[in-house]
């Protein structure tokens, strides 16, 4: 509703003014909070600044009963399209509130029950942005090419004189606790394979293992040369990869292991062969090389994260709202390298080896036959679809509120601010340079992060696949990083990783395309695999197999996914 109208802007005007500035908008809202952003040019700044202050303290009374009607059913669509009728969709909601005590901030989805949608009034709306939308419970960043002292005075004057609200005490940290585990399936209406999650409670963010456990997810995600990988997919042959990752919130996380497996593949297969590497891992651990690539690539990661604007004003106002400490953008790295070898095995035995989880078995309708055998049927309510129900949700009477005491201002706020100087525009310089063999190189020098990015185009996409064989070239790229004929597809993974570097062969209608992405610093021996991925391929059969079984898996659960398949009519 935020985006739709407020006191001084007018309604609709918010989105309309930024795009008549050729800059874009959105927000977000996940477990713990809600980010709003614009990217526009530096010449309509204080217009942005005028606006966010006019929708921060202005806003309130313009909600009418008909535009919350209406933006209800837009949220609930948005349900029905994210979560609803989306393959494995209400995972979430199942592992949150099995792992989650009732009432915990964390055991119900973000999005909410279509019920409590539409049972929202508008009191509660104006109760939720009076606690939590004031000025003294935000952190304001601005990223880009502004004037510093200029732009400090007009957030004074849009900003400085909106009124506080009532402080917001910050929640203590509430791990969950399960005292055995629990096992729930759900018959998926959208699924096309059957999948099993493991869940385990963890800690809250900043926590000293946390760092410890998000690496913990990365060595047991090091693709290859990690044991579930090996045991799921390479011994046991019973799903195409396996997943397993650390989400650590403000007051509570939780730590998944999860595989799709092949069609049919019953779950107590895939739990058992999860069981036999999580055994394999506690008794062989893993070796500082591993640790030493993971590091590498966390380094890479860190910095990638920083390449755009955006980036760097959304991590700011994280780490001020949540550490109180916009300086980790540039420090944080340092606590990832510190951690040890013991200190991630200590967080396995700890959070992992031999502790409760909460078991999701999620299958195609009608095929309850796969899923674990000591599981119980999910609470997974599914809104019954009729025909025009939603037709007579604006019909509604008004609910007549008083309206609510705003900031008195020095200017007036009615009048849009001009625009600014017009952005002077300096395009980086592109050399280019003909090899002796006829390719053509173009290149452009960016110094700001320690990072090379690189691609190479080939004439070749799925335009070129012979008649009868589709998908062929498709399957080229899949089997052209699996190895070359000087490394095994791990060897060829242990070397990327080793350097911080990732490579991908993509497929697209006309080109094979190989990207890569790595620390400057290791620039020249990446280019050295990526020649030696392109000039020397291994063409392994027990690889070609795997490809093609994991490219058929990939087909069965596009078919789940509306999205994926579509009819285009074209008319004059």
């Amino acid at each position: 509703m935020l985006f739709q109208n407020s006191e001084n802007v007018g309604a609709g005007n918010f989105i309309n003014n930024i795009g008549s500035m050729g800059g874009t908008l959105n927000g977000g809202t996940w477990q713990d909070g809600t980010i709003y952003y614009e990217v526009v040019p530096n010449d309509g700044l204080e217009q942005i600044l005028w606006m966010e202050s006019d929708r921060m303290g202005y806003f309130i009374n313009t909600v009418t009963q008909e535009g919350l009607e209406n933006e209800k059913q837009v949220v609930k669509n948005e349900k029905r399209q994210s979560i609803d009728n989306r393959p494995y969709g209400h995972t979430d909601s199942v592992v949150m509130e099995a792992i989650y005590p009732k009432g915990h901030p964390y055991s119900w989805s973000v999005i909410g029950s279509l019920e409590d949608l539409q049972n929202a009034t508008l009191q509660d709306v104006r109760d939720f942005y009076q606690k939590w939308y004031g000025v003294n419970n935000a952190t304001l960043v601005l990223a880009g090419d502004f004037e510093s002292e200029q732009t400090k005075a007009w957030i004074e004057k849009y900003f400085g004189e909106l009124l506080p609200q009532p402080e917001v005490s910050a929640l203590p940290p509430m791990q969950a606790k399960l005292d055995k585990n629990v096992s729930l399936f759900h018959e998926d209406n959208f699924a096309q394979l059957p999948e099993l999650t493991l869940t385990f409670p963890i800690i809250e963010q900043y926590h000293p293992d946390a760092y410890a456990l998000e690496l913990l997810a990365d060595v047991l995600n090091d693709g290859k040369d990690s044991v579930f990988y090996q045991t799921l997919v390479e011994q046991d042959k019973l799903a195409p990869s396996v997943h397993l990752s650390a989400y650590i919130g403000e007051i509570a996380g939780t730590f998944s292991i999860s595989a799709r497996a092949f069609d049919g593949t019953k779950l107590d297969n895939v739990k058992a062969s999860i069981d036999k590497a999580v055994a394999r891992f506690s008794k062989e651990g893993f070796n500082d090389e591993q640790l030493a690539r993971i590091i590498t690539r966390k380094e890479k990661a860190f910095y990638n994260n920083l390449t755009s604007v955006f980036n760097k004003a959304s991590s700011l106002a994280i780490y001020n709202e949540f550490a109180g400490d916009p300086n980790l953008i540039t420090t944080e790295i340092e606590r990832y390298k510190n951690v040890t070898r013991k200190d991630i095995m200590n967080v396995f035995n700890k959070y992992i080896k031999g502790q409760h989880y909460v078991a999701t078995s999620f299958v195609p309708k009608g095929q309850t036959e796969l899923v674990l055998s000591d599981a119980t049927k999910a609470n997974v309510v599914e809104e019954k679809v009729v025909q025009g129900a939603e037709t007579t949700a604006v019909d509604k009477p008004e609910t007549a509120l008083t309206p609510l005491v705003q900031a008195t201002s020095a200017f007036d706020r009615s009048v849009r601010p001009e625009f600014g100087k017009k952005p002077t525009i300096t395009l980086p310089d592109v050399w280019n340079a003909t090899l002796d063999n006829g390719i053509q190189v173009l290149g452009i020098e960016h110094n700001e992060l320690p990072l090379v990015s690189f691609s190479i185009r080939i004439m070749g996409g799925h335009a070129f696949d012979t008649k009868g064989k589709v998908g062929t070239a498709n399957l080229v790229t899949s089997m052209m990083m699996e190895g070359t004929a000087n490394k095994t597809p791990q060897q060829l993974e242990k070397a990327l990783g080793e350097l911080g570097a990732d490579i991908q062969f993509t497929t697209s209608d006309e080109y094979l395309t190989l990207t890569g992405n790595t620390l400057a610093a290791n620039f020249t021996e990446v280019m050295s695999l990526a020649q030696e991925i392109l000039l020397q391929p291994r063409w392994d059969e027990a690889e070609w197999d795997r490809i093609k079984k994991e490219t058929i898996a990939q087909i069965q659960q596009s078919k789940g996914v509306p999205a994926q398949f579509q009819i285009t009519f074209i008319t004059n």
